[in-house]
């Protein structure tokens, strides 16, 4: 299988490898975590008693009786002790309404495009953005950006158009159209198409036999927003009766790991919790220590 490794390859830059499809229907966003308030800390809570090792001595878990005015969520049990826990979802500002806009975005792309030429065959169409971690032409009003969308589109017909001799003699074909227009490469790179092979399933929206891969969730959110977000849970958490917080998300919506735990380390170093844990959630798990429990005195 082709991954897709951005820049890489042109002018030495450097890209993030990702992976266009897989056996898998719901790669993207699988709900690990049941959305229902107790049910999701709970499962949290389990998973991490199950994961990280300094609890592997816990009996048990229990949900607490009143979580209210940063009560606990989650009562532990450990060595005869009852230890309460916080249990907080970090999400970004709008995440859920910006993928829902994007969604929206690449099916019509794909409906438009499919009018022009009904593909035999499916492809995935990545459009590739010049910055990753910046959402596409999010800065220009709705008049500007639909110029430069119908440019774009009009691009990504002619290429596929051009491409189809290629992607039917060898379905494992990988194109690339590097943009050099000079007010389209402002914002995108390139125009990456390939075929998806039978028995995949494409990460993003599509329409028919086309799928279009807007690079939304490689740049979902800003600096700013990642340290607004950090310093809400820290202002809403903090000074609560917990000893631990556990703080989690959906690893599909992260792009950059070691900024966000490193802006989650420095903002809880000083915090009234003992312990603060951060966990992501996707087709597995992992969990980093944002704060230590202190050295007891000997």
């Amino acid at each position: 299988m082709f991954l897709n490794l951005g820049h890489i390859g042109k002018e030495g830059k450097q890209g993030k490898i990702t992976f266009p499809f897989s056996r898998n229907p719901h790669y993207r966003d699988p709900e690990i975590i049941p959305t229902e308030k107790q049910k999701g800390e709970l499962a949290v809570g389990l998973y991490f008693v199950q994961t990280v090792l300094p609890y592997k001595n816990i009996t048990g878990v229990r949900i607490s009786g009143d979580d209210s005015d940063k009560g606990p969520d989650l009562i532990f049990f450990q060595d005869q002790l009852e230890i309460p826990v916080q249990i907080t979802r970090l999400t970004f500002n709008n995440f859920p309404e910006r993928k829902k806009l994007v969604r929206a975005k690449s099916k019509q792309f794909a409906e438009l495009i499919y009018q022009k030429i009904p593909m035999k065959f499916r492809v995935l169409i990545t459009l590739m953005p010049q910055e990753l971690y910046k959402i596409p032409l999010s800065n220009l009003k709705r008049k500007g950006r639909e110029i430069v969308e119908s440019h774009l589109l009009s691009r990504t017909i002619t290429f596929l158009e051009k491409s189809i001799p290629e992607l039917m003699q060898d379905d494992k074909k990988y194109l690339q159209d590097w943009i050099d227009d000079k007010e389209l490469k402002k914002y995108f790179s390139s125009i990456d198409i390939q075929r998806i092979p039978e028995g995949f399933f494409p990460h993003v929206a599509g329409f028919e036999n086309i799928f279009i891969d807007y690079h939304f969730h490689n740049s979902g959110y800003s600096q700013l927003d990642l340290q607004n977000t950090v310093n809400k849970i820290f202002e809403t958490k903090n000074h609560g009766s917990s000893e631990v917080l556990i703080i989690w998300a959906n690893d599909y919506e992260i792009f950059d790991h070691a900024v966000l735990v490193n802006s989650l380390s420095v903002r809880f170093a000083e915090s009234s919790f003992n312990e603060v844990y951060f966990m992501t959630f996707h087709e597995h798990i992992q969990f980093w220590i944002i704060k230590r429990r202190p050295s007891r005195p000997r």
